[in-house]
């Protein structure tokens, strides 16, 4: 903050201005504006800061608006007006000289650095034959089986994977139906209520589901007029689903009393002595299947009736735009993992798949412990040499490969079906191995998973130096340029206006907030 004032005030000097039109049109229609961020500034606040203005469709909206945030029209078309300026006067600093020819070849050398490893690979399909020795018994498969991480038991067996599902007896009041005449006697409105209120109250809470067009109103005055019906234009509709509604409420309420009493209730009975229809779903469904029911569906009915399944079984009355339903869980059952005699062909393959891994990771790390020396330095990388890396390959029967110079700048994204472990580990260095382009030289790392989780690899770091030809394509020397030419821009900007910059020329100070205020000077 302290930051764009003072910038602004540089841009006030520098004759930046900001029009009443122009803040106009950015309330009016909305927008976007970007400050720049300083390198100076703390750890997670680099990048722009991009600060956005919501369109306001009319003044009565802007008003509204101002009110929630506790300010007036005048504080925030200044602060926009600050900010826009400090914007433009940033905007000024990108004004910057492209990079000449020797830059963008030096950006192409960095980017295309050529690296050489050697490569030793340890195959986890190979390990199963040794891992199929310790195949436990089937108590055994069992246990593992009921140990298995439950992250990991819902990824494996998705497709056996049981869903919740639950079973329900709703009250039904249908859209279009006339209010039963039994149900309004037996919850009737209380003596003076008025029955205008309540009608208005209805149509303002359930508009939006009870009273939508069948087609937009084109010539409407606003859009919720264009998209829903009046309340003169459903007057009687809603003052006689109000009083229904208002009648099911209580209904519900009484039901729900006496259950949670202990009192039993007769759900078809009362229902159909009320006027009601009781509709019965006897065979348990999943969520997404209660939403798609032709009959009943509806997601917020759907929701309400899973919540019950999970609590008390009594399913809270939902408005919808067929029907209000309200009734009480049948039958619940709760998602969970497959048995294992469903799973048992697979819980074999992953378990030796474990016990694979397992092995060739012992493996591999005793081959990395090896090369290391007495005096290496504790959690470091070790280094060997060619022929001691080789040599202890051999030791653990496993053999080097090497995968000759490798361009940084163009790594293959995929590899041939009889590739060779070299060709393999030269596409993980485009993603989880990509660590190994920034080893040092003759260092040492792994074990390293390929992406396919067949292989672990322990590598050789042979060395890296710049390509022997330089040949920038075209959309390479674009890419580059605009790169070159942001990063000037980057420098330029943290010369003139970074804190830094602000407090050497201008002797302004930028103190953290965690800067604590020097002690005081002790008394004489």
């Amino acid at each position: 903050i302290g930051r764009v004032l003072v910038l602004d005030r540089i841009a006030l000097d520098a004759g930046i201005e900001v029009t009443d039109n122009e803040l106009r049109k950015l309330i009016r229609d909305g927008g976007y504006i970007v400050l720049a961020k300083s390198k100076d500034l703390p750890a997670g606040m680099m990048g722009d800061f991009f600060f956005q203005v919501p369109a306001f469709a009319d003044s009565a909206t802007y008003a509204q608006a101002l009110q929630s945030a506790g300010t007036s029209d005048k504080e925030f078309r200044e602060a926009l007006r600050t900010m826009l300026r400090v914007q433009r006067y940033e905007a000024m600093l990108s004004v910057v000289s492209q990079p000449d020819g020797a830059t963008i070849e030096k950006a192409w050398k960095e980017r295309h650095k050529q690296h050489s490893f050697d490569v030793v690979a340890f195959n986890i399909e190979t390990a199963k034959t040794a891992a199929a020795t310790e195949m436990p018994d089937e108590l055994g498969l069992i246990a593992w089986h009921e140990q298995m991480d439950p992250a990991r038991k819902r990824s494996m067996f998705q497709e056996q994977w049981t869903p919740e599902r639950a079973s329900a007896e709703l009250v039904v009041w249908r859209s279009g139906d006339a209010v039963p005449g039994a149900l309004l006697a037996k919850y009737p409105r209380a003596a003076g209520t008025d029955l205008e209120k309540l009608a208005h109250d209805y149509y303002d809470r359930f508009a939006h589901l009870r009273f939508r067009r069948a087609t937009e109103k084109t010539d409407a005055a606003n859009d919720f007029d264009k998209v829903y019906q009046s309340f003169d234009e459903v007057a009687e509709q809603a003052r006689a689903e109000s009083q229904g509604h208002a009648a099911i409420v209580d209904m519900q309420a009484d039901m729900q009393a006496r259950l949670q009493k202990g009192e039993a209730v007769d759900w078809a009975g009362e229902t159909a002595a009320l006027g009601l229809t009781l509709e019965t779903v006897a065979a348990p469904l999943t969520q997404q299947e209660w939403t798609d029911d032709p009959k009943l569906g509806d997601s917020n009915l759907s929701d309400q009736l899973m919540r019950a399944a999970r609590g008390d079984k009594f399913i809270a009355l939902v408005v919808g735009t067929k029907q209000l339903v309200f009734g009480h869980v049948l039958e619940h059952s709760v998602a969970g993992a497959p048995p294992f005699t469903v799973v048992r062909e697979a819980c074999v393959d992953a378990w030796l798949a474990d016990k694979a891994t397992e092995l060739a990771t012992a493996q591999a790390k005793a081959f990395v412990e090896s090369l290391k020396s007495a005096e290496a330095v504790p959690g470091a990388a070790p280094t060997a040499e060619c022929a001691v890396f080789a040599e202890k390959a051999q030791a653990v029967n496993a053999s080097v490969v090497a995968t000759g110079w490798i361009d940084a700048g163009k790594l293959p994204e995929d590899f041939a079906a009889n590739a060779d472990d070299a060709q393999r580990f030269a596409v993980e260095l485009s993603a989880g191995a990509r660590v190994a382009l920034t080893s040092a030289e003759n260092a040492v790392l792994g074990p390293l998973p390929s992406g396919d989780r067949s292989r672990l690899f322990v590598v050789r770091h042979v060395g890296v130096r710049e390509p022997e030809k330089v040949a920038i394509e075209p959309k390479d020397y674009g890419e580059i340029e605009r790169q070159a030419t942001y990063e000037r821009y980057r420098e330029t900007r943290e010369g003139l206006v970074s804190p830094a910059a602000l407090s050497a020329k201008y002797g302004v100070e930028f103190p953290s907030r965690k800067d604590k205020d020097a002690p005081p000077a002790p008394k004489s």
